[in-house]
């Protein structure tokens, strides 16, 4: 029994069919890329009877399957090489996490084996890899490199680890050639590293900072604004009530994206799904708003109780649901405090003498919620959910007063 994550066009589908593996089950996220391996592939690994291709994200599988695995390979992900510090986008490092390594070992036999294989472009990528194997199976992982081969998309690195302590071991024993190709290659990286964690999986990032990119460039517009503030005229006073919704808004937000990249795993249907959530959502508070309007003590109630569903439901939760149902019920819970604060925002300008400051005002708070998103580089994913309630709480006090 084989479990292929990252199947791709069928690379290693073949090869499993090629040693006579008699059920492999094929992960691949993307179906047009599994279209592309049955129609182009020379080996038609598709076609066999042996193999069961399942289109869904990695962890996901993870989560809702049963069956127990006798070797699990995790493949080459279409986009971890394209990975910078120039971007906040994850993709696939979910699949790196040490959570992720925790739910693979419970599908793992007895005696099951675990071999993933990455483009190791940096040691802190190779190593931060190593320490969530060692910290999810209890031991250090086998590593070795295959740069010095002649043939491409390898994927350079391989780590190999097992359920038992015992098999893998055993099986090189068993295969003389294997061991003395993997003896030859052999490497070690430095443990002294941040784990990766589906708060923190910035696999890209050498320790927690935020990236010299994000702060030049948020501090650029910082100045900017500063500088030209004066030159602007406003209708009346600053209103920090709508700044304050408007960075907790837009943080929010941010900080949704990144956490539903876990359910969806790809960026352009987790954007499809939370971006379209939100717009429901908000068109509903004016639907409401505007049939039945609600006051802004209770609206300020329903947001501090959708805040407080976000603490206690894990996404793992989500993650084991049907696709349909986690399209649902993910996107639409994930969002809802947003559907309590487009309330709040629709009353507060509503009752606004001076509408165009009051807008400003929610923009000027947007772009600063937007600039505080580089900060889950340093403190990870969770903490922006923290200050997006404390923004929202500003907005509270500052109505308040």
């Amino acid at each position: 029994d084989v479990l292929i994550v990252g199947a791709g066009g069928g690379n290693d589908v073949a090869a499993a069919v090629r040693a006579g593996a008699t059920a492999i089950d094929a992960v691949e996220i993307d179906p047009e890329i599994v279209e592309f391996g049955r129609k182009y592939h020379p080996e038609r690994p598709y076609d066999s009877r042996a193999v069961r291709v399942i289109v869904d994200d990695g962890r996901s599988f993870f989560k809702k399957s049963e069956k127990k695995y006798d070797l699990i390979i995790m493949g080459l992900a279409d986009s971890h090489t394209l990975s910078s510090s120039l971007t906040n986008l994850r993709l696939d490092h979910y699949l790196y996490t040490k959570e992720s390594f925790t739910e693979a070992k419970k599908l793992l036999k007895e005696d099951g084996l675990l071999v993933a294989s990455f483009d190791v472009t940096r040691p802190w990528i190779g190593g931060r890899i190593q320490k969530s194997l060692t910290e999810a199976f209890g031991q250090s992982p086998l590593i070795f490199a295959a740069h010095d081969t002649q043939f491409f998309g390898l994927g350079g690195v391989f780590f190999l680890t097992d359920a038992d302590g015992k098999s893998l071991a055993r099986n090189l024993d068993a295969n003389p050639d294997l061991k003395t190709y993997i003896t030859a290659r052999k490497i070690e990286y430095d443990q002294n590293l941040k784990p990766l964690s589906d708060n923190w999986p910035y696999l890209y990032l050498d320790h927690p900072r935020i990236p010299k990119i994000h702060f030049w460039v948020s501090l650029l517009l910082l100045i900017i604004f500063l500088a030209f503030q004066k030159l602007v005229k406003t209708a009346g006073r600053f209103r920090f009530d709508f700044f304050f919704l408007g960075a907790g808004f837009l943080l929010y937000e941010f900080q949704n994206v990144s956490k539903t990249a876990l359910l969806f795993g790809n960026t352009w249907v987790t954007n499809l799904f939370t971006i379209s959530a939100i717009l429901v959502l908000i068109l509903l508070a004016n639907l409401l708003t505007a049939m039945r309007p609600m006051s802004l003590k209770v609206a300020y109630m329903g947001l501090a109780l959708s805040f407080g569903l976000q603490f206690v439901l894990p996404l793992t939760f989500l993650n084991a649901l049907p696709f349909v149902s986690k399209m649902i019920f993910g996107s639409l819970l994930l969002n809802l405090p947003l559907f309590f604060s487009g309330i709040i925002f629709i009353t507060l300008l509503r009752e606004s003498k001076d509408k165009s400051v009051a807008f400003g005002s929610n923009l000027i708070g947007s772009a600063i919620g937007g600039m505080l998103e580089a900060l889950s580089f340093l403190l990870g994913i969770q903490a922006l959910l923290y200050m997006s309630l404390a923004l929202y709480a500003g907005s509270f006090i500052m109505k308040k007063r």
